[in-house]
């Protein structure tokens, strides 16, 4: 379901997005630092106002790429990291319900589905999972026997089941 061409894809896009979240932030704090140095040599008492504006234009700007770009992407990238070369289990078992409505897990949107890995259908047998909402919609129906290779109950690769 994940590939290295998409790891490294998601890591070259994580860092771009940090790139433009994180250097025009320091240049505005540079210039800052700069403004508030040559004010202070020219004994000016207002030298700090328009550093001080500089300072809070720079980290407001930061903060917000980060939390709207920056985080979002980089939680994928993460995501895609553990699902490639993380701690994976097997389990195999039919799939009961998958659900429509994506939701937040980890900051990944994902899909919840349903397996039961016992014999007689007993509800202490169902295990839920989580697949990735950006990947294609389940190739399997209901009912069907699968494999699930998982890592913290979010599916890295599911496949039919002998």
């Amino acid at each position: 379901m994940y590939t290295r061409e998409e790891q490294k894809q998601a890591a070259k896009q994580t860092r771009n997005r940090l790139l433009f979240s994180f250097v025009p932030a320091a240049l505005l704090i540079v210039a800052a630092i700069v403004l508030f140095v040559l004010g202070t040599l020219d004994r000016n008492d207002d030298a700090w106002k328009l550093p001080a504006l500089l300072t809070l234009v720079g980290g407001a700007y930061a903060i917000f790429f980060y939390g709207v770009l920056a985080k979002p992407m980089r939680s994928y990238s993460q995501h895609i990291n553990y699902m490639l070369d993380g701690r994976l289990r097997e389990t195999t078992g039919y799939l009961i319900d998958f659900s429509e409505n994506p939701s937040e897990r980890n900051g990944i949107e994902c899909r919840a589905i349903m397996l039961n890995v016992g014999e007689k259908d007993d509800r202490e047998d169902d295990r839920l999972f989580y697949y990735d909402a950006k990947k294609l919609p389940l190739p399997f129906e209901k009912g069907t026997k699968v494999t699930v290779t998982s890592n913290d109950m979010l599916v890295s690769a599911m496949r039919e089941a002998e």
